[in-house]
């Protein structure tokens, strides 16, 4: 009886082996650029500094991933292409946004360094300089 449950367990593997779709080397460095340029975007907060990039490329990927269980492989490396393309996209746009902020914060600082000179030296005239 035992050999019978082994049977049958090799069987579905082989089975499953069959319907699971194979990667070829070009799908694999397709989905490893974007899955790179996924993981970039992530880390520079691309889904909130370029929300609209992000999704599209996201969009890509998904589609990708649907075209990769139809089999149609052409697609499949187009749609990562795209994304891999948007998620670079959307880091750009990320680290722009970023190095704006940061800009943005040296400016407000040097602002804020001038207005308290500012008020020590009205504050030096009114007081006699005491």
């Amino acid at each position: 009886m035992k050999s019978g449950k082994v049977w049958i367990l090799i069987s579905l593997s082989a089975l499953a082996a069959c319907r699971t779709p194979q990667m070829s080397s070009e799908v694999q460095a397709a989905k490893l650029a974007a899955d790179k340029a996924r993981s970039e975007a992530i880390e520079v907060k691309a889904p909130i500094a370029a929300e609209a990039e992000f999704n599209s490329a996201q969009a890509f990927y998904d589609k990708a991933s649907e075209d990769f269980n139809a089999g149609s492989e052409a697609d499949v490396i187009a749609n990562y292409g795209e994304a891999a393309s948007g998620f670079l996209e959307a880091v750009e746009i990320a680290l722009e946004s970023r190095m704006e902020a940061e800009d943005a914060i040296i400016e407000a600082d040097r602002a804020i360094e001038r207005s308290e000179r500012i008020v020590e030296d009205a504050i030096s005239s009114v007081t006699g300089g005491q």
